[in-house]
């Protein structure tokens, strides 16, 4: 059962992070990625409101769970709005800016060579340096012949991909807590729960697999550069 709770998290998870990823040329992918993370908490809460009826384990357990679970749907629920990212978005790391190289492809056809796009995560931001005084100061700088591209690191809330990722992690918190809950605490687990090389394996895959996709590994970024941003 657990190998296939495996496969369920990383092809949804891993779908929705490809699919956010894809989503800046794509507005009709964007809506979907939304639809899917609105229905991921709506059938939590769902979840969670049916819990107490269904389970059999002690009513108290089985009431702080579903507490615990219907809390995650609710603060996933609400993450998909903008203004609460944007509430929140001074408890991280302010925007900054990290130099790499970029690849330099001179033109023939143009008098000022052309720059590839320069990514943000969840976003694409075009540059094109133009030959006037007053654009220098804004174009990338160029050292040992290569120039320069500027990526945006930090949490922005207008992105799709950090707005994924946002939400991710509030569903492993709170799966681990309602877990922890629902099996009585450290005494419960200890009791029943059975730690295996599977188990881990089980649980070391989708932390390894989706964090890559999220950085868009061969969707925005080859595996260099994927190396070179984690």
């Amino acid at each position: 059962m657990e190998y296939v709770q495996l496969v369920l998290i990383v092809l949804i998870g891993g779908g929705i992070i490809v699919a956010a990823n894809y989503s800046g040329r794509n507005q009709a992918v964007a809506a979907l990625v939304l639809t899917s993370l609105a229905f991921m908490n709506v059938l939590t809460i769902l979840v969670a409101l049916t819990l107490p009826f269904v389970a059999a384990d002690e009513v108290e357990s089985v009431w702080a769970g579903a507490g615990v679970l219907a809390l995650t749907g609710a603060i996933g629920m609400l993450l998909l709005l903008e203004p609460i990212r944007r509430a929140i978005s001074n408890w991280f790391p302010p925007r900054s800016e990290l130099q790499s190289e970029a690849s330099f492809v001179p033109s023939a056809e143009l008098s000022t060579p052309t720059y590839p796009p320069m990514m943000s995560d969840g976003e694409l931001i075009t540059l094109q340096p133009q030959s006037t005084p007053a654009s220098a100061s804004h174009a990338p700088s160029i050292t040992n012949g290569q120039p320069k591209s500027t990526e945006l690191l930090g949490f922005d809330p207008r992105s799709l991909v950090h707005t994924v990722a946002l939400v991710f992690c509030v569903y492993v918190f709170g799966n681990q807590l309602a877990s922890f809950v629902l099996g009585g605490g450290l005494a419960g687990l200890a009791e029943e729960v059975e730690i295996t090389a599977g188990t881990l394996i089980a649980n070391f895959i989708p932390l390894l697999i989706l964090p890559l996709l999220g950085v868009g590994l061969f969707v925005r970024r080859s595996w260099p550069q994927v190396l070179d941003r984690l």
